[in-house]
């Protein structure tokens, strides 16, 4: 898997004395695992001062960017290779040239990671350092494509009728299906499927689930319908759809009124009536037949109320 980069965020020069601190304890740092970009990575703090005074930058002002780098003991990254990756990463990243950089690996934790402090401070430009949300974004492709060089590519995880996600999403929805009811999540999935397979219209699809115990907010106002369990538990439809492929669209409301329909139609008709009266013609033909029936249907009874009134037909 490649490494996780995270934005930690950033704070003044009385901050990043503090931080100095922490990010250089001994029970922390192995080896004097450091890597300095014109710098002493442990002593950071007072050369980032230095370059605040030569540019009249005042203590109050931001100091810093803090970073994490980290990966799984599965990657079989050595803490050396580590520091590495981030070097490379913080070299490709323009937007960091001309700053100091302080590399500092941390082995106190299972999975091994390093905290990468940068000067917000230009010490060529003195000009004060500008990240946006994208930026971000893009530094994490840049750690995609390294990942990628030394064989770390993004795992995809595809199980046969869920999307791809995460393994521990993976394995809870698994564990559902194999019937553990706490995993209220499938719970939740199972309900919809068992009340819109014998529902004919919104109100008896939610008549059906709330005589199993779930609240259902279908709102005008809101695009996506919401069901709620016993427990408080939410789940949204269209969350539901992205993890199962096979009931993609058929769980919006545009989607369950669809099927509505179509319980309405085998519901007046058995199936042999169908087979017999409709040869060549599929559900979603009847479906349409039926629309234009209820159609004919208003218009007649418009055209009644008019006549009742004295008005013109229409």
């Amino acid at each position: 898997m490649p490494g996780i980069l995270k934005a930690i965020g950033g704070g003044n020069a009385y901050a990043c004395k503090s931080l100095e601190n922490y990010l250089n304890q001994k029970e922390k740092v192995m080896n004097d695992e450091r890597i300095g970009i014109n710098c002493d990575a442990e002593t950071f703090n007072d050369d980032f001062r230095l370059e605040r005074a030569k540019h009249l930058v005042e203590n109050r002002a931001r100091a810093y960017v803090h970073y994490t780098l980290s990966y799984r003991e599965t990657d079989g990254l050595s803490h050396q290779e580590i520091m590495e990756q981030a070097k490379k990463l913080v070299e490709k990243i323009d937007k960091f040239k001309g700053h100091q950089i302080a590399i500092i690996c941390h082995s106190d934790k299972k999975h091994p990671h390093c905290h990468i402090v940068i000067n917000a401070v230009n010490s060529e430009t003195g000009k004060k350092l500008s990240l946006y949300k994208n930026d971000l974004k893009q530094a994490k492709e840049t750690l995609i494509a390294l990942d990628k060089e030394k064989g770390l590519g993004v795992e995809v995880k595809t199980r046969q009728g869920y999307r791809n996600q995460s393994m521990k999403g993976y394995k809870t929805l698994e564990k559902g299906e194999l019937g553990d009811k706490k995993i209220w999540k499938v719970a939740i999935k199972n309900a919809v499927l068992e009340s819109m397979e014998r529902a004919r219209s919104k109100e008896e699809f939610i008549k059906s689930l709330n005589s199993k115990g779930y609240k259902v907010e279908w709102t005008e106002k809101k695009k996506n319908i919401t069901i709620t369990d016993s427990e408080g538990n939410k789940r949204r439809l269209s969350n539901i759809e992205k993890e199962y492929p096979g009931l993609e669209g058929k769980l919006t409301k545009e989607g369950l009124e669809r099927v509505f329909s179509l319980n309405t139609i085998k519901g007046e008709v058995s199936l042999d009536d169908l087979k017999a009266e409709y040869k060549v013609k599929s559900l979603k033909e009847l479906e349409q037949e039926k629309k234009e029936q209820n159609n004919n249907v208003w218009k007649e009874e418009i055209k009644k109320k008019t006549r009742d009134r004295g008005g013109m037909e229409l």
